[in-house]
């Protein structure tokens, strides 16, 4: 199986929605996965996810599926910070997250210093708990972190259109990887795809490997703004 997880593109936050560019943005994922094929699309209930991704269903015929858990984690990742305002862990200085005092956790994560103002390991136990009854139902049964057992064949493409804070933090867990170190590396742009594939070794087990992250290729083949979130051209 080829995973695909697709942050929405340029928001509205208030309301819920996609700006023109945005709609745009959309619409330039619909040649990418005419060309890479999909078999199914699951989207978050948020409504910039659902608009994103109805453009490529419609092309395709697919169906949309809600999955409610894959909705943006805020306010829950976004720790409170001394001036009053809510910053989320993804968008803190990285030195933050790898100051010595921080760096050293690994399966302890949720109990170094900069954790202290969320409740880390009870939204990463709520992830966890949801991606693996998706992923058994689509065939695949975790053995332990980043290692899953194929119960039954499975050669699809599947698309899940969701949000940055959502899909980094499931990258984590799909790759077996401390929340913080991914959390301070990497990031995912407005339409953004990341490639996952369910690689299945000579052991029979499967150990899902990362092939692309946040890949935005298609916006420069719509020729439309190559920039990160819009604002550093890359």
């Amino acid at each position: 199986m080829i995973l695909y997880i697709v942050r929405h593109g340029e928001p509205i936050y208030g309301p819920d929605t996609l700006t023109e560019l945005g709609r745009k943005q959309a619409q330039a994922l619909v040649r990418r996965f005419e060309k890479s094929g999909l078999d199914r699309i699951f989207s978050s209930p948020m409504g910039r996810a659902r608009e994103t991704a109805q453009p490529t269903a419609d092309a395709l015929g697919l169906p949309v599926k809600i999955e409610p858990w894959t909705r943006e984690i805020w306010p829950e990742l976004a720790p409170v910070m001394d001036d009053g305002k809510r910053r989320f862990v993804i968008d803190l200085p990285a030195d933050i997250l790898r100051s010595p005092e921080n760096r050293d956790h690994y399966a302890d994560w949720y109990n170094m210093p900069a954790m202290e103002r969320i409740e880390g390991k009870q939204v990463m136990n709520r992830v966890v708990r949801h991606s693996d009854d998706f992923l058994r139902r689509l065939g695949y049964r975790r053995v332990q972190d980043g290692v899953y057992e194929c119960e039954k064949p499975n050669d699809e493409k599947v698309a899940v259109f969701c949000h940055a804070g959502f899909g980094i933090t499931w990258m984590t867990h799909l790759l077996g990887v401390p929340p913080h170190v991914i959390w301070s590396s990497f990031y995912m742009t407005h339409t953004g795809v990341t490639v996952v594939n369910f690689e299945q070794n000579p052991s029979g087990l499967v150990t899902p490997r990362c092939l692309c992250w946040s890949d935005m290729s298609h916006l420069l083949d719509a020729d439309l703004p190559y920039s990160y979130n819009n604002r550093l051209p890359v």
